[in-house]
């Protein structure tokens, strides 16, 4: 084993839903193995000195099985302001095959982290996911806006989630499924007074599963407690444990995951906290087969079903399907009980007015969401003729920043001998949709003395920046970036490759800093 170095100043950051070459099968329309899966932990440091990382990774009961540490002699050293490291779980020579659990990283700086996941299907199908997890404290109650389990015409959509529990004494964790369908509450796992469970863990008397202290509660698709032809979302109430400790004084963070039992798709994201959920959101990419490709979908949830919210929803964007493109604006405003799928490819399911519509071949749209209770959203992007699926959650409006940073960009990038030509490629939003004077900030090993390049371009409203044809980098760039702009933004990162069958791409939300 690794010798760990000792952290004077320690930030805690939670990883739920780790696995180590274990699969996951899956009876729906018909036999299916999620795949072979891996998972790797991508971390930036956001600070102005280097980062010491120390990650421990445990059972689902809590327990360390194995860990790692960067600086460590031959291997990493400590990671300098800006850079990034990735530490994959498959070398990590104490993760037993077959692990499947959670991890903690500490550490002296403020980071930003990754967390992907790779997942080998068999027949050359090969799928990709991840998201951010920027550094928190945890919640009291947490938020899953995107859940399905056996839904769609082919019964094939299907979800995981892990809850993690960062706290110290044991978390009651009772588990709320709200349906888009209903747009109510319909099930309580364990908590349904229509449906009695047995007598309550003895360290939760008030009712709630128990999670010990730096363990993991994992709910697969064969474990769901909801019926067939579900899609809605999950919200994690806590209760007060045998210790008599409150809910508001336990801690616990999630992770959710969306996949098709038919095909390649596959999409994770990070869950909400109370603090994550709000009353103005940004969704920087809308889309309608752009490119007569790409669509998106967006799930919106409301933080409590006995409140409906009263939501109004913008789209701005071009469309397309005219010579020359015009910029168009769609507006509605909607009662929101629960949950609700607003499809950007559908003429009757898009939550616009009654008739009104996307026009196909729409792009570079933006939809900014206000509501008068808090909402949290996450937004699915997909092609016609792939199985590319990849998720983004939507953003706070106050929570964009002039300081944004990507823990991994590549361009054409060899990450291992059997895996070549990974690229990026990031989308910028101005918050207010105005103009804005931006620095692109690349940090990673080929550059130039440092290790560091940049330059500044002026935006308005929106950009992409395309790592596969920036001259700024070399072939074979692995490396982070910092976006640093005169007026608040937000950003998205896709990362992709065009060598293997299947779904082998993610997006991330970029994660805002000091």
């Amino acid at each position: 084993m690794r010798e760990l170095l000792s952290v004077p100043k320690r930030r805690f950051w939670a990883l739920p839903l780790l696995a180590l070459a274990a699969s996951l099968a899956v009876v729906g329309s018909g036999c299916y193995t999620v795949g072979v899966e891996n998972t790797w932990i991508r971390v930036q440091n956001m600070g102005s000195a280097p980062a010491n990382i120390e990650i421990k990774y445990m059972k689902e009961d809590g327990t360390v099985v194995a860990s790692e540490a960067c600086p460590t002699w031959g291997l990493c050293s400590a990671i300098l302001p800006g850079g990034g490291w990735t530490f994959q779980e498959s070398q990590n020579p104490g993760l037993p095959q077959g692990f499947q659990g959670s991890a903690v990283i500490t550490t002296d700086q403020p980071i930003a982290v990754l967390m992907g996941r790779d997942s080998d299907r068999g027949g050359g199908f090969f799928a990709a996911a991840g998201d951010t997890v920027a550094l928190n404290s945890g919640s009291d109650k947490l938020y899953l806006p995107l859940i399905a389990y056996r839904d769609g015409p082919a019964q094939n959509w299907y979800s995981r989630f892990a809850v993690e529990n960062m706290g110290d004494s044991t978390a009651c964790a009772t588990l709320v499924y709200t349906s888009n369908f209903a747009d109510a509450e319909v099930h309580r796992d364990p908590d349904n007074a229509a449906n009695p469970t047995p007598t309550p863990a003895p360290d939760c008397p008030n009712g709630g599963i128990a999670i010990p202290p730096g363990g993991s509660l994992l709910k697969s698709a064969l474990s769901m407690g909801v019926e067939p032809n579900f899609t809605g979302s999950v919200r994690v109430d806590l209760q007060t444990n045998a210790k008599k400790v409150p809910a508001s004084k336990q801690s616990v963070v999630a992770s959710g995951e969306v996949f098709s039992s038919n095909s390649s798709q596959f999409a994770s994201y990070s869950g909400f906290t109370v603090s994550d959920m709000g009353t103005s959101l940004l969704l920087p990419l809308m889309e309608r087969q752009a490119g007569q490709q790409w669509s998106t979908n967006f799930e919106i949830m409301n933080s409590d079903p006995t409140q409906p919210a009263n939501v109004t929803l913008r789209i701005d964007g071009w469309d397309s399907s005219q010579n020359p493109p015009q910029f168009i604006t769609k507006q509605n405003t909607f009662q929101l009980r629960a949950s609700r799928m607003c499809f950007q490819d559908s003429d009757s399911a898009n939550c616009l007015a009654p008739g009104d519509v996307l026009p196909l071949n729409f792009n570079d749209g933006v939809a900014r969401i206000t509501s008068d209770k808090p909402v949290g959203v996450v937004v699915t992007r997909s092609a016609i003729s792939s199985d590319s699926y990849v998720t983004y959650r939507g953003v706070r409006i106050d929570t964009a920043g002039k300081r944004v940073y990507l823990p991994l960009v590549n361009k054409n990038s060899p990450t291992a001998a059997s895996r070549t030509g990974w690229s990026s490629w990031v989308r910028v939003l101005v918050a207010d949709g105005g103009a804005a004077n931006l620095t692109v900030r690349y940090i990673g090993a080929g550059l130039p003395p440092g290790g560091e390049t940049s330059y500044t371009i002026p935006i308005y409203r929106t950009t992409t920046l395309l790592q596969p044809w920036d001259a700024a980098l070399p072939d074979g760039f692995t490396g982070s970036a910092i976006l640093e702009s005169d007026q608040p933004i937000v950003a998205l990162v896709d990362v992709t490759t065009g060598n293997f069958a299947g779904d082998p791409d993610l997006m991330y939300d970029g994660v805002a800093g000091p």
